[in-house]
């Protein structure tokens, strides 16, 4: 995918899709991770500070196998590396994730 190019979960006007457990940069608490046309959204479990990142700020995702199952590396257009970990591998075959 070329930093021009918006990730495949991100090419339908309507895709909307949340998942639990997932963890945000190696952090030691799980959250909810959402996933919309307009970006990425991500909120603790327990409370606590939300992780939002707007689709024009997205350059390229990489979808690969992880400590917790299997992850999605997003780069932003600043430079700055987004990991959220924990998806089962059927998340990435069922969305096109795995395509990355």
């Amino acid at each position: 995918m070329s930093v021009g190019e918006k990730p495949v979960f991100l090419h339908s006007p309507t895709y909307r899709e949340s998942f639990d457990s997932i963890y945000l940069d190696l952090s030691q608490q799980p959250g909810k991770c959402r996933f919309a046309d307009s970006g990425l959204g991500w909120k603790p479990s327990g409370g606590g500070d939300t992780f939002t990142l707007d689709a024009s700020n997205i350059g390229q995702a990489q979808w690969s196998r992880a400590a917790r199952g299997y992850e999605l590396k997003v780069l932003s257009r600043s430079g700055a590396v987004i990991q959220l970990d924990g998806f089962q591998q059927e998340v990435g075959l069922r969305s096109g994730l795995g395509r990355l």
